[in-house]
C-alpha cells in the first residue's frame, strides 16, 4: 500500500513539474544611451535630487503595481522647474529601480500617461556613481517653483482626503437636521 501512495506521489510531482513548470526569471534586457547627452535627448526631464520619501507597492487601476518616489530636486538640465517630483518605478519589473530615502540621484525620466518613470535600464544612477555624466552635462539651473507634493497622511489616508468626508459628512447632517426642523414646524 505505501509503494502504490509513493508511486503516485512521484508521478503526481512529475506531472506537476511538466504541467506547471516554475516561471523562468528575466534580467533587465535593454540598451542604455552611450552617453549623457544620449540620455539628456530621449528622457522627459534630467535632474539631481535626493529621495524624500517611497510608497512601495501602490496598484494603478489596471492592476499594474508600482512605486512611487518623492524627490527634493535641486539641480535641473532638462524639463525639471519644480523643487520637488514624484517618480514612479514598476516594481513588479526586473528592471525596478531601488531608491533609498536619503539619498540622492541623477535621473533620466521618460512620461508615460502625464506622470514620470523610471527603469533600471538607462544612465539614471546613485549620484556617487554618475561623475562621468555630472562632467559631461555640465552645470545645471535650480528650481524655480517652489511646491510640496509631499501628502499629508492620517493613516494612510491623505489630510485633504479626509477634509473633503469631514465636510460632507457636516453638510448632509446639516441637511437633515434642516429638513427634521422643517418637518417638526408642520
Amino acid at each position: 500500500m505505501i509503494k502504490k501512495v509513493l508511486k503516485l506521489f512521484m508521478l503526481v510531482t512529475v506531472l506537476s513539474v511538466i504541467i506547471f513548470p516554475a516561471p523562468s526569471a528575466m534580467a533587465c534586457d535593454c540598451d542604455p544611451p552611450d552617453s549623457a547627452t544620449e540620455a539628456k535627448e530621449v528622457a522627459t526631464a534630467v535632474f539631481r535630487g535626493t529621495v524624500l520619501k517611497i510608497h512601495k507597492n501602490q496598484t494603478r487601476s489596471d492592476g499594474e503595481r508600482y512605486d512611487e518616489v518623492l524627490f527634493s530636486v535641486s539641480e535641473s538640465w532638462k524639463g525639471m522647474e519644480d523643487s520637488q517630483a514624484k517618480i514612479y518605478t514598476d516594481s513588479s519589473s526586473s528592471c525596478t529601480f531601488d531608491f533609498q530615502v536619503g539619498n540622492e540621484y541623477l535621473l533620466y525620466p521618460y512620461s508615460r500617461d502625464g506622470v514620470m518613470y523610471i527603469m533600471d535600464c538607462g544612465r539614471s544612477s546613485d549620484i556617487s556613481l554618475a561623475e562621468e555624466d555630472l562632467e559631461e552635462l555640465g552645470k545645471g539651473t535650480a528650481p524655480i517653483n517652489i511646491v510640496d507634493l509631499e501628502e499629508r497622511q492620517l493613516g494612510g489616508v491623505s489630510v485633504e482626503t479626509v477634509l473633503k468626508w469631514v465636510v460632507g459628512i457636516v453638510f448632509g447632517v446639516a441637511v437633515l437636521v434642516m429638513f427634521e426642523v422643517r418637518r417638526e414646524k408642520d
